[in-house]
């Protein structure tokens, strides 16, 4: 199946008089995008399964919650009770999480496997859930391969932790105890994690934008793929959550890169994704983006402070984009600055 045909799905729209035309259309879009994404997860499973790690693909519609007790003992192979425990209600709370964009958790079987399960979501809007599904899978590479030396250790402490009935709270705690600046790299990984899943998303659909030859559906693809990455610049502005995952500077490069360059250093032999090279080629991107270390362990209390209290100034957000410039804030801020770029971008086009 050719991405083109992904691409060209439309969104039905509701109808009062079709509704069963729309229901219809619908269920034959989301059976498409099924058939693409399980046609690429056969090709993305040698990147993934060893002898050390195995990934699980499920759909939430087509995964019955009554088979959660035996896919947690028989599939993912946990068999100690307070364990299986935790990983059903961590399958569960991922099934209702991952419907429209996507979960992905892991568990240590008693195979001395790390089992990642991925939950694939599908919405009404194809292109945007294969998106999100392609955001998954890059999450799914870095349960693998991001810094599995600091991290596997980490997480197989938290599950003996477990074994013993350890609170969740409580093992949170500890780790910070035991750990040496478990906390820093936990929210710098964090960050490169986001940045790399958005940046590799928008990096897929225009590798496949450009092997199609189509001007007009690389420049439909360019367009959705920065509008994407620019609304994520929202996440600072949010007060409670204030969140520093403005991959909008990685994708525009990456996006440049392969309109000017070609998708053929981001392909193996046969002319498929080659996922280990983009996920390098991506995390590349995600830690030279130019943000120190200390930058992203303080943007809340930093940029993400001092831009709620200028939309606070300045509730019409134009208004406070043009202001922004003359701030001192951020001429000496490169975080602001993106921001800036992203929600202008985001503004004029979406």
């Amino acid at each position: 199946m050719e991405f083109a045909e992904i691409a060209e799905l439309e969104q039905s729209k509701p109808d009062k008089e079709q509704t069963g035309m729309v229901d219809s259309g619908r269920t034959s879009s989301l059976s498409l995008l099924r058939k693409y994404i399980i046609e690429r997860i056969s090709h993305f499973f040698p990147y993934i399964n060893d002898t050390k790690c195995h990934v699980h693909f499920l759909f939430p519609e087509k995964f019955k919650s009554e088979k959660n007790e035996d896919f947690v003992t028989k599939v993912l192979k946990v068999h100690h009770p307070l364990q299986q425990k935790y990983a059903s209600a961590g399958l569960t709370a991922a099934m209702v999480a991952g419907k429209n964009t996507g979960k992905v958790i892991s568990v240590w079987g008693e195979d001395d496997k790390k089992h990642i399960v991925a939950v694939l979501g599908c919405s009404d809007a194809p292109m945007l859930s294969l998106y999100y599904n392609v955001c998954t899978m890059f999450q799914v590479m870095q349960q693998k391969y991001l810094y599995p030396e600091y991290f596997e250790n980490i997480e197989r402490q938290m599950w003996l932790w477990r074994d013993k009935g350890i609170a969740e709270e409580r093992i949170s705690a500890m780790l910070k105890a035991t750990n040496f600046n478990y906390e820093k790299v936990r929210k710098i990984t964090a960050f490169y994690s986001d940045v790399q899943a958005f940046s590799g998303a928008g990096a897929y659909l225009m590798i496949k934008a450009v092997q199609s030859g189509r001007a007009d559906l690389i420049d439909r693809l360019e367009k959705f793929v920065l509008l994407q990455a620019a609304a994520l610049s929202e996440n600072l502005l949010n007060i409670q959550h204030c969140v520093l995952n403005c991959a909008y500077p990685a994708v525009k490069n990456l996006i440049g890169q392969i309109k000017n360059h070609g998708a053929a250093a981001y392909l193996d032999p046969q002319g498929w994704v080659d996922w280990k090279k983009l996920y390098d080629y991506t995390l590349s991107e995600a830690k030279n983006i130019g943000y120190s270390p200390h930058a992203i362990m303080d943007v809340r209390q930093n940029e993400g402070k001092f831009l709620q209290i200028m939309a606070k100034q300045y509730p019409e957000r134009q208004q406070m984009l043009n202001i922004l410039p003359w701030c001192p804030e951020y001429k000496n801020s490169k975080i602001l600055q993106d921001f800036a770029e992203a929600q202008k971008f985001y503004l004029n086009n979406r």
